[in-house]
Order: C-alpha cells, then sequence, then structure tokens
C-alpha cells in the first residue's frame, strides 16, 4: 500500500477542488461557503486515507525485523492491531454518517468542514443539498 494516491488526490483538491475522476463525474470538493479548500482542508480530510499505509508499513516491518518476537516487533503488531480494529470502527461510523447526513456528507468531509458539490449544475446552495 502506497501514500502516492492519497498524496495525488490531496494535491488535487487543494489545487482544483478535484482529481481527474472528479472531474470526470463533474464533482468537486468545496467549503461550506462554496470556495475552494485550502491545502489544511486537503490534508484534514486525506487524513484517514493515510491510516492503511501507515498500518501496513508498521506491520512489514514487523514482518522483516531480524527478531521477529522480540519486545519491537511485538508492540508494532500490537499497535497494528489497534488501528485496525480504531479503522474499523471509523469507516462504520462514516457509513452511519452518511445515511444519516441531510447532505450526504462522510465523516471526514464533517471533520474538514467540505462538502461535494456538482459542477454541472446550476448553482446551488450548500444547504440546499
Amino acid at each position: 500500500m502506497s501514500a502516492v494516491p492519497v498524496v495525488y488526490a490531496m494535491v488535487f483538491h487543494a489545487l482544483y477542488g478535484q482529481p481527474p475522476g472528479k472531474m470526470a463525474v463533474k464533482v468537486k470538493v468545496v467549503n461550506l461557503s462554496e470556495n475552494p479548500i485550502p491545502f489544511t482542508q486537503a490534508v484534514i480530510r486525506s487524513l484517514p486515507q493515510l491510516v492503511p499505509v501507515f498500518m501496513s508499513s508498521s506491520l512489514l516491518i514487523s514482518e522483516i525485523s531480524p527478531a521477529p518476537y522480540d519486545a519491537a516487533s511485538k508492540l508494532l503488531v500490537t499497535v497494528a492491531t489497534l488501528v485496525s480494529i480504531l479503522y474499523f470502527i471509523w469507516g462504520v461510523t462514516d457509513i452511519v454518517v452518511c445515511l444519516v447526513s441531510d447532505k450526504i456528507r462522510a465523516l471526514y468531509d464533517l471533520i474538514a468542514g467540505t462538502v461535494v458539490v456538482r459542477t454541472d449544475a446550476d448553482p446551488v446552495s450548500v444547504t440546499s443539498l
């Protein structure tokens, strides 16, 4: 697992409000004032996607360490397991938030203060979505 796709999407969201996939389906990410998001909001919005990257990296390090049963390896596996459980809880919570949100916003959109809007429709207020 690589951080490249996450960083790629983060940069495109910050620069253009949308990576090529969102451009193709004519949607973009804006803040609640319907303005382009700054880089900091793009980073906050993308942070949850980096968790699996860090998890897989820590597990890989624990697998290639010279003594697989030393204390550091056990700690890495324990941390990776805890992060996996927390990431699962995050995913379930994200689905619930999407289902109950009136604007169908994901949890990371709520945290980052962003919303996805259509670019091909008439200008519509974020509050009416």
